[in-house]
């Protein structure tokens, strides 16, 4: 009896496991089926976008077309898993252009993800949201609202606003029409020519500005400024740094408030806004476009 009892309690305990092995939750699994989709939705002219991936790069682009042209690669555990999962674009009420996938059980699981390309002709705001990839908004847009928690923003040529965020990856905005607010927890930071005020920081990385033609706050822990002002420029500007030198080259038209090795105050005719730029731990460069 004993020895009967023993195998039935190593055949219970064998039959356990299989069970849960057939039960996991896909934790450490590879996902390596992949299927690429394309989806063409009507275009609404002067309507937003949102693109939202839980995991997956970005990228919406100005195309010359009359449509909104949509191109997903999926990637899933599963055969099933993959063809259960759905790309939806859709208008809300307002007729912003939603765009996200809907995945089997309500969430991708461990290495799932979807990386979307959008054409379309053009747009007023656009927002995207991906929690683990690089986003890309080149040549179209009003207004861009971007947000990764990990991976490179790219933002140029767009008609208005930017805001952009990311906790590890560098951020590049060039050549927008309106203000400028980018934070990024880790990488470098470059903003070229913007026409608003530029609000740049990063717990970690240089922060380079080109062009600036007004009010700006620039901040790093880790790294050094660079500021070349537009020939445009007014206003008074601060920089401090703690562990550096400060510097300034080629200004037209400053009145040097105070100067010292690790800081300087200048002041600019024609204008009274306040531009401040600060780093713990790196030199500050400004100088001013022929």
């Amino acid at each position: 009896m004993a020895r009967s009892f023993g195998f039935g309690l190593r055949l219970l305990c064998l039959l356990t496991m299989v069970g849960l092995a057939g039960c996991q939750s896909g934790k450490g699994l590879p996902a390596n089926e992949r299927e690429t989709r394309v989806l063409h939705v009507e275009h609404a002219a002067g309507t937003g976008l949102r693109v939202t991936t839980d995991n997956g790069a970005v990228a919406v682009y100005q195309g010359d077309r009359a449509d909104v042209q949509i191109t997903a690669e999926l990637r899933a555990q599963t055969k099933e898993r993959l063809a259960e999962a759905a790309v939806i674009a859709k208008r809300d009420d307002s007729g912003v252009l939603e765009v996200f996938v809907e995945w089997p059980g309500g969430k991708p699981l461990n290495n799932e993800a979807c990386e979307f390309e959008l054409l379309l002709p053009d747009a007023a705001k656009i927002e995207v949201k991906t929690s683990n990839g690089a986003v890309r908004v080149e040549h179209v847009g009003d207004e861009a609202v971007v947000r990764t928690s990990n991976g490179q923003i790219v933002v140029q040529d767009v008609r208005g606003p930017v805001y952009a965020h990311s906790s590890n990856g560098k951020i590049m905005v060039e050549d927008v029409t309106g203000p400028v607010d980018v934070d990024t927890s880790n990488g470098r930071v470059d903003v070229v020519n913007a026409d608003g005020k530029i609000k740049a920081r990063t717990a970690n990385g240089a922060v380079h500005t080109t062009g600036v033609k007004n009010a700006f706050e620039l901040r790093t822990n880790n790294g050094q400024i660079e500021i070349e002002l537009a020939d445009s420029f007014t206003g008074e500007v601060d920089m401090h740094t703690n562990n550096g030198r400060v510097s300034a080259s080629g200004l037209n038209g400053v009145e040097v408030v105070d100067s010292g090795p690790k800081s300087m105050q200048l002041r600019f005719s024609g204008g009274d806004s306040k531009s401040t730029a600060r780093t713990h731990n790196g030199k500050i460069q400004v100088s001013q476009a022929d």
